[in-house]
């Protein structure tokens, strides 16, 4: 899969790293005049040697001064840096401007919307996927308006997002999130189907064999659910909030032995 790598990305699943100013160097493209080229070259170093601040300071200086162009792509640089240095109002206000400039220029509309997404701003942040997909309608972009509608409890429509993600270049996360959409739905037995198919190929995958608990336990299976709880205790691979759950159900089947091993136990 070709990932876009603009800015820090963490979702759920899945991360992003930023983008140095020297791998863009690399590709200018036609319409970056040679003074905004070289201006983005000499503040290379104080980018890569985390001197964001300076490297703010210089190009504040290169759009201030009325002879040299005001171009998008110094916004979009003045924004990682203000990211980078944890000022996050205004790396917003910077890449704001910047869209000013380019509206359709997908690494600044997508750090909005990651700046948005983080501050727990849903709605904000999934008007921006939708104009990204507009655009470009790769998985990445697919998956993260599938995050938005998943924190905004619109979980059919996320599930849509999720899987139309998968059908252009299958993910495991992607997939994991559409089954998280799935049990929000209450559609279990699809979500048992679907876990029960991946895990064919991957009998091992403790997040699916957790999901597939909770489709279990949804439907009141509590024998599989227990079944299923066990495999991934056995793999030393469940959290620690399972064990009473686990314990609980022992209990419920008639387990009471194997319930006292498990109350309060943590993985070791």
């Amino acid at each position: 899969m070709k990932k876009r790598i603009y800015f820090f990305f963490l979702l759920a699943v899945f991360i992003f790293q930023p983008v140095g100013l020297e791998l863009f160097a690399e590709s200018f493209g036609s319409d970056f005049p040679a003074e905004v080229k070289k201006i983005l070259n000499a503040v290379q170093f104080d980018y890569n040697a985390g001197k964001y601040l300076k490297c703010i300071d210089s190009l504040n200086k290169f759009i201030s001064n009325t002879d040299n162009p005001k171009h998008y792509i110094i916004y979009f640089y003045i924004g990682n840096s203000y990211f980078q240095a944890g000022i996050e109002e205004e790396a917003l206000n910077a890449y704001k401007k910047g869209i000013a400039l380019k509206s359709n220029y997908i690494p600044l509309l997508y750090n909005v919307g990651r700046i948005y997404y983080y501050r727990k701003e849903y709605k904000a942040a999934l008007d921006i996927a939708l104009k990204i997909i507009k655009i470009d309608n790769s998985c990445e972009y697919l998956a993260f308006a599938g995050n938005c509608y998943y924190e905004t409890g619109e979980f059919e429509q996320a599930f849509n997002f999720f899987e139309k993600a998968i059908e252009k270049d299958f993910n495991a996360d992607f997939f994991i999130m559409s089954l998280h959409c799935l049990i929000k739905l209450g559609k279990y037995e699809y979500s048992e189907k679907k876990c029960c198919e991946f895990l064919k190929k991957e009998p091992e995958n403790s997040r699916v064999l957790l999901i597939l608990f909770k489709s279990y336990l949804e439907m009141k299976n509590y024998e599989k659910a227990y079944e299923t709880l066990r495999i991934v205790e056995l793999m030393h691979k469940l959290p620690d909030e399972y064990y009473n759950t686990l314990g609980s159900l022992a209990d419920y089947l008639g387990f009471p032995e194997e319930a006292k091993k498990y109350y309060g136990k943590t993985k070791e």
